[in-house]
Formats: structure tokens, sequence, C-alpha cells
């Protein structure tokens, strides 16, 4: 999983997911369970002013306390608490995954291409004759090599004016 598959599932920017995981002291281990407790713990911190580090604990806790049911999260005294719904939460964090699925982020580089299938059988019902090509792939690279010099020499002497020998 890149950075960016990370970030999307997570629903944040790749730079905030990066020092994230700096001050959480994972490195750089980008995996989707990391990613469902990161996006949540970046939800507590965003809307309701948790610290990341006890953000990253209160979300591991309603994660562990499963999918079915709402999470109840109280401080050490008891004066306030706080519910999160995590079905809500595991429903958006599935939509993300379906997206990434569907539409990858970009990647760097060329796009990946695949050959077209049925190149083969389409060239030969084109009318090419592939006899050449394919005895030419029956070749060693030597005998390859020798077959292009001569072909080479042969161009030397029609451009030369010569009569090819």
């Amino acid at each position: 999983m890149t950075l960016a598959d990370f970030a999307a599932l997570a629903g944040a920017a790749p730079r905030w997911c990066q020092n994230a995981l700096r001050t959480l002291g994972l490195g750089a281990r980008y995996a989707p369970d990391v990613a469902r407790t990161l996006g949540l713990a970046r939800l507590l911190q965003q809307h309701h002013g948790v610290s990341l580090p006890r953000a990253m604990k209160v979300a591991e806790h309603a994660l562990r306390e499963g999918a079915s049911t709402s999470a109840w999260v109280s401080d050490p005294t008891g004066a306030t608490a706080l519910l999160v719904d995590v079905p809500r939460y595991l429903t958006q964090f599935a939509l993300r995954s379906a997206r990434l699925r569907v539409d990858a982020p970009r990647r760097r580089g060329r796009p990946f291409t695949t050959a077209p299938a049925g190149g083969i059988a389409a060239a030969e019902a084109y009318g090419l004759d592939l006899a050449a090509l394919r005895g030419g792939l029956r070749l060693t690279p030597a005998e390859r090599l020798r077959q292009l010099d001569a072909n080479q020499r042969a161009v030397a002497a029609l451009r030369a004016g010569l009569r090819p020998v």
C-alpha cells in the first residue's frame, strides 16, 4: 500500500499522515487497519480537540469494542464522556475503501497499461505475415546479431549506389 492509498483510506492529506505516524512512533507502516484507526483519531483530533496520542488510544478502544455498537469513552474523573458511533465511521471507511479500489490515486511514472488481448490473432486476421518475426525469435542472440550486421551492410551498399552482396 502506498502513502497515497493510505491517506485516501484515512481521509487525510498524505503529509498529515506522515507527520501523524511519525508523532505516534509508528514509522511508515501503511496498512489498512492502521489507516482505519488513524482516520478515526483524525476525526477526534479535528472535531473535538483531542490530542493525537489520546485520540489514537480512544480510536483503538472504540474500534476494539465492535462494529455493532457505539462506544462510550469517558475521562478518568468520569465527569465527561464521548460517544463514538463506530458503525457510522466503519461505513464511511468502507466507502473510502471501495472508492480506492475503483478510483486509485495516480501513481508516479507512466500509467500501467496491459497489452491488448489477441494482438497476434488480430494481426493474422488483418493479413500480416508473421513468419519472419517468429523465425527471428527462434534465433539465438548471436545469430540475430550476425543477421543485423548483414542487413546493415546491405543498406550501406544500397545508399552508396552499389549492388548489395
